[in-house]
């Protein structure tokens, strides 16, 4: 086991393997002279190594309060094949540097990957009804506005007579690809959301119409809202409202100083040319200000509308952005992202300037998207791995390639199950969506289940739970799970798998009920696995080992239905992880003559629960009967 401690100030490693006087001396003026440090040990059999970690300073991140001690990842048979990834180009006479630099061309589209969604020739904006209304609306907000008009108190108001009205971004991008948007934003050339949407209320009141609550999002830009939003309601559809706007960035910040912009000033500061498209709703026509959008929707492309390291320097974030678009669509994403990602402005921009909290925003879109494994694998191949996890040193390549395979194999697992179906990833309030990013998420980190961590108190944790937690700033809800995932994976191994024939229901059901209700998550993540690191040296066949995991998780399955989940057969206990004992402590504690609560209580209660699945329907009498029996022997 070795230790690293994560400080953006300094990172030591100081072994007690170290004997050499000149060492040792070397040792004792470093940790002299460093302030703040404090020393933990940690023990591994034989040898201990000693750790300086940090107190706190400004501006470090999250996972550096950690002391990281990471066992070796175990080396499998596996050998990685290394995808050769197809080239396409585009032509168009603004950009001369298109080639796609990460294609789906390396996976087998059909089923595992479905084809790029690209917008067909000719395709136009085909409005619903409910969207026509309301746009005619806005626009009868601008005509019917009187130049000069007054309140009642006689003060001048905001004049909107002339204002264009355009959607911008994601609405247009997705209409033009045939697929449906609630995601409005109504981008404004002359004034700010919130007086037009007050203007939209007083045209309402003056038609006697009810008037809608207006919400302002102050500017955030840790929160990627760069500029003050107003959101309300029209006639049942939300509406944001913001002005067009340019910015411009301090070098060591990612928040820009914005000022109003023309529209194809507020275009070329978007992060991807296939959001930045607009919808101009006062004439009624598509409007693509960089000359690329268009024709990247087309052929399947995700590019900046400024050259790509300009773009990233600017803002580090859109690096995620533009991998969780391409992996959305299946589009392939420029050369020019792939040599900017490589460029050490860009990677210390991601580490420093990028809040946690909006990089696991980005992660956790990726995950609940359609393609996750194209996600993942451009994230790999990119080697920002590291960076995004916030440990470089410990996430190595070969745990992240590692992932790569194991969250392609467990996607293809997935679809053969038909888990997830239907699930998108802005389905928020979803519970199966909730489980398809923490499936792939604990598939993703499977590398890091044997590496801890240590807190300020010396407790060790597992990293799995700090990256979760820390590092990407989800909730405690999804750090649990990866860790129940990667906890349970050798028990599952050894009483399921390695028993698939035989494993009885009081074994199955002691398993599931310690795991819970996503059991069958942990089940599929066990398998994958286990079958990647017994492949024998070669080229790993990925639809192979995915149909020979689920095969196996399929047996496992019917089996564990047939002993728990059918209700009408006599002998079922039902869901195990909602199981509980027969008999509460006071009644266990009479039956066996014991006087006071103790670590002994414990186990008479589990063994309760064991009966309970051995003997299905058991009540308290024949449960009571059993324990006096077995405390008299």
């Amino acid at each position: 086991m070795r230790a690293c401690c994560y400080s953006s100030h300094a990172k030591l490693f100081l072994s007690s393997c170290c004997r050499s006087s000149r060492a040792k001396k070397q040792n004792a003026r470093i940790i002299k002279s460093i302030a703040h440090a404090r020393v933990l040990s940690s023990h591994d059999r034989n040898t201990t190594t000693t750790t300086i970690a940090f107190g706190s300073f400004p501006g470090r991140r999250p996972i550096q309060n950690y002391c990281v001690a990471q066992n070796d990842f175990i080396k499998t048979k596996t050998k990685i094949k290394k995808r050769k990834f197809a080239t396409t180009s585009a032509t168009n006479n603004n950009n001369n540097n298109t080639n796609a630099l990460f294609s789906v061309g390396g996976f087998s589209r059909s089923p595992f990957t479905d084809p790029p969604k690209t917008m067909k020739e000719n395709a136009e904006i085909v409005l619903t009804r409910k969207e026509d209304e309301v746009f005619s609306l806005l626009l009868d907000v601008v005509n019917n506005e009187k130049k000069g008009e007054t309140d009642d108190g006689g003060k001048a108001t905001t004049n909107v007579a002339g204002l264009t009205l355009r959607v911008a971004g994601g609405w247009v991008r997705d209409k033009l690809l045939g697929l449906e948007s609630n995601d409005i934003d109504v981008a404004l050339d002359k004034c700010l959301g919130a007086e037009f949407a007050a203007k939209v209320n007083e045209y309402l009141t003056s038609k006697g119409e009810e008037i809608s609550g207006v919400g302002v999002i102050q500017s955030n830009p840790e929160q990627s809202k760069h500029l003050e939003t107003a959101t309300m309601k029209v006639r049942d559809v939300w509406l944001d409202f913001v002005n067009l706007r340019s910015e411009s960035y301090a070098d060591e910040s990612r928040i820009p100083t914005m000022s109003f912009g023309t529209p194809l000033e507020d275009a070329m500061r978007r992060d991807l040319t296939i959001n930045a498209l607009y919808y101009n709703l006062n004439e009624k026509k598509v409007e693509d200000f960089t000359g690329k959008g268009i024709e990247d929707l087309k052929i399947g492309l995700c590019r900046t509308p400024l050259e790509a390291k300009r773009t990233f320097v600017d803002d580090p974030l859109r690096v995620l952005r533009a991998v969780r678009f391409a992996s959305r669509y299946a589009f392939t994403l420029a050369e020019d992202i792939g040599v900017a990602v490589e460029d050490e402005q860009v990677r210390e921009g991601l580490r420093t300037k990028v809040s946690r909290e909006r990089v696991g925003k980005e992660v956790a879109g990726m995950l609940r998207g359609p393609n996750p494994h194209l996600a993942v694998e451009w994230v790999t191949k990119m080697k920002m791995g590291g960076i995004v996890m916030d440990c470089e040193e410990t996430f190595s390549m070969e745990m992240q390639e590692f992932g790569v395979k194991a969250v392609a194999v467990g996607m293809r697992v997935a679809m053969a199950l038909k888990m997830f179906e239907g699930v998108t990833e802005g389905a928020d309030g979803s519970e199966e969506t909730d489980r398809k990013e923490r499936f792939y998420l604990a598939l993703w980190l499977l590398g890091l289940r044997e590496s801890k961590a240590f807190t300020k108190k010396k407790k060790e944790v597992p990293l799995s739970e700090v990256v979760v937690m820390e590092s990407l700033k989800l909730r405690n809800k999804d750090a649990e799970s990866v860790v129940r995932t990667h906890s349970n994976i050798d028990g599952t191994r050894d009483v399921i798998f390695d028993n698939l024939k035989t494993f009885t229901r009081t074994e199955a059901g002691l398993k599931i009920r310690s795991i819970g209700k996503d059991y069958d998550i942990v089940f599929i993540v066990a398998a994958v696995e286990d079958a990647l690191k017994q492949q024998n040296s070669g080229d790993i066949d990925e639809g192979a080992v995915a149909e020979s995991v689920a095969e196996k998780c399929k047996e496992a399955f019917s089996r564990v239905r047939d002993e728990f989940e059918l209700v009408d057969r006599k002998d079922s206990v039902g869901n195990p992880w909602e199981l509980k004992p027969v008999l509460d402590g006071k009644e266990v504690m009479k039956a066996v003559g014991m006087e006071k609560p103790g670590p002994l209580l414990k186990q008479w209660i589990e063994k309760t629960v064991e009966w309970q699945f051995e003997f299905p329907g058991m009540d308290k009498a024949q449960c009571e009967a059993k324990l006096k029996d077995s405390s008299r022997t």
